[in-house]
């Protein structure tokens, strides 16, 4: 009796091979913009958690607290990729310092994009008073800009005088880069 082998033919091999290139052949253009879409989607839920955040933490703890995007030098910028940084700032200096308590650290790495703040008075940073939890004199707005040229991505989160949040998806407003 002759047993029969079990297994792939090769011409079923070559067929699922030229099925799985084709498929590959279509979907490779849109993989580098599902990474771009998830890392501002992701980044997106970051900064608003971090402004949540430094509201609820400046008025339970009474004292001022700061959020800023810190660049490779670990100082508050105005324009980094880097990380997203809340912090009570005890010694009022409005900078990260030895006896200032970091609150949320958030690491972004961001490879398709930079975020970019924009507070009062050209300021690097956006403070959270103690004594009502809100930014006042600290106001402004964070973008986040692709680097590529799909605006559709690009985000601004707005900060006004009374800590009221609002946003603006680049697929709705022209925000500007």
């Amino acid at each position: 009796m002759i047993k029969a082998e079990s297994g792939f033919t090769f011409i079923q091999l070559i067929v699922v091979l030229l099925i799985v290139s084709v498929l590959l052949f279509f979907a490779y253009p849109m993989i580098p913009a599902l990474f771009e879409r998830m890392e501002s989607h992701t980044t997106r839920k970051h900064l608003h958690e971090a402004i949540r955040l430094a509201k609820i933490e400046s008025y339970s703890r009474g004292k001022d607290v700061i959020i800023c995007a810190m660049n490779s030098e670990n100082e508050c910028s105005r324009s980094a990729q880097e990380r997203f940084v809340v912090f009570v700032d005890n010694d009022r200096d409005n900078r990260l310092g030895a006896k200032d308590y970091i609150i949320s650290s958030e690491s972004l790495y961001l490879k398709h994009g930079i975020i970019k703040m924009n507070a009062s008075l050209s300021r690097n940073y956006m403070k959270f008073m103690g004594d009502t939890g809100k930014p006042r004199g600290n106001y402004g707005n964070i973008k986040y800009c692709t680097l590529s040229k799909n605006n559709n991505n690009n985000f601004q989160i707005v900060i006004n005088t009374h800590g009221v949040v609002t946003e603006r998806q680049g697929h709705l407003y022209r925000i500007e880069c």
